[in-house]
């Protein structure tokens, strides 16, 4: 599915799981994984049944301590929290292939009426003198008829979370989404004015050489007079073709990457109406830098294999998405932020098939 053919409910109820999210956005789960462990992606789990939340203070809550007397009850009905928020730690081990067990968490998505907020910890009672930013959220299994009213015999419910039970809304794709388009995504790279000088590893050397001939030829560009502007061109060309020369592997088009390089570099190419204030950066290069991040650097960053791997497909259509439409600029942009030296790895097989050979191998 296209990035333009999403459709959202608008409803802060709304969610899907995040297999189903990976396929609607042609990312890999581990990527977005990968990205909720950025803190660029807000991710949660289902609750338990029959349960109290309580707002509980860690350095009073442990393995061997049942719930203390400094926690606070969070009045709610149990159907009014529809999840449990994972934190950028959480996400960080499920992309790295574990499977967690929980006791504690940072906030919870409550529903109220038609919304459903994020809720953090009760903060201790008046005057607690406990540090703030230790509360955390537990669950705690509701006490039966039978059973005394008494809250210390009870241990915080472990909550076991494995990629297949995490879940994303609709709203928080959303908002996802509106921060790929307005570069927010990319402000650890991008102040608003200058990208920054030493780019992280998922940026291909392509993508550095493109960016560096921006700063060199096209700082202050709107002072330049024509004629300096067409020398400039000419020099771009130039510096590109010597740069980019050991980078192109030997599917590349030379002639057709540089000319596209040299003209997304261009700001005095773009309208006026889209260029950005305060800097040559164009929208086409921090669409680049976007794409690079977006399906790159969970690929660069957790052990490479086939469950990191974006697809191409995916990649053009997703600079398309973000403006790249003439002629084959989205296909030229997905090769240029490409890494170098970056495999195709094997797709795996399917476990029923393997199965079925190995059958057949004992039969002959």
């Amino acid at each position: 599915m296209a990035f333009k053919d999403i459709r959202f409910s608008h409803s802060e109820q709304e969610f899907s799981s995040l297999s189903a999210w990976a396929k609607k956005l042609s990312i890999p789960v581990k990527a977005l994984l990968h990205h909720g462990a950025q803190g660029d992606l807000l991710l949660f789990t289902m609750p338990p049944a029959h349960v109290d939340y309580y707002s509980v203070h860690e350095i009073f809550v442990g393995e061997l301590m049942p719930l203390p007397y400094e926690a606070m009850p969070i009045s709610m009905p149990e159907k009014g929290v529809m999840g449990l928020v994972l934190s950028t730690t959480d996400c960080a081990q499920l992309a790295a292939g574990q499977s967690i067990e929980k006791k504690f968490f940072g906030a919870i998505i409550r529903k109220h009426g038609a919304w459903a907020n994020v809720i953090d910890p009760i903060t201790g009672r008046l005057g607690s003198t406990l540090p703030p930013d230790g509360w955390r959220i537990a669950a705690y299994k509701k006490p039966s008829s039978s059973q005394e009213e008494n809250w210390s015999i009870h241990w915080p419910l472990p909550v076991k979370i494995r990629a297949v039970n995490v879940y994303i809304r609709d709203v928080d794709i959303e908002v996802f989404i509106a921060r790929l388009k307005t570069f927010q995504f990319i402000s650890d790279i991008f102040n608003g004015e200058r990208i920054t000088e030493e780019l992280p590893a998922y940026a291909s050397g392509k993508l550095n050489e493109l960016i560096a001939a921006n700063r060199l030829f096209w700082r202050n560009y709107q002072n330049i007079a024509r004629d300096e502007k067409e020398r400039r061109r000419v020099e771009v060309g130039e510096f590109l073709e010597e740069n980019f020369g050991p980078l192109f592997d030997k599917k590349s088009n030379p002639k057709a990457l540089i000319a596209f390089a040299a003209e997304i570099c261009d700001p005095t190419l773009v309208p006026p109406s889209q260029q950005l204030p305060a800097t040559s950066a164009t929208p086409g290069i921090l669409a680049l830098l976007t794409a690079a991040k977006l399906f790159w650097s969970a690929h660069c960053t957790c052990p490479r294999g086939y469950e990191t791997y974006p697809s191409r497909d995916a990649v053009v259509d997703f600079l398309r998405f973000m403006g790249l439409r003439e002629a084959n600029a989205a296909s030229s942009g997905a090769t240029l932020i490409r890494p170098e030296g970056i495999e195709t790895p094997e797709p795996r097989s399917n476990w029923l098939d393997t199965l079925r050979q190995g059958r057949q191998a004992l039969r002959r």
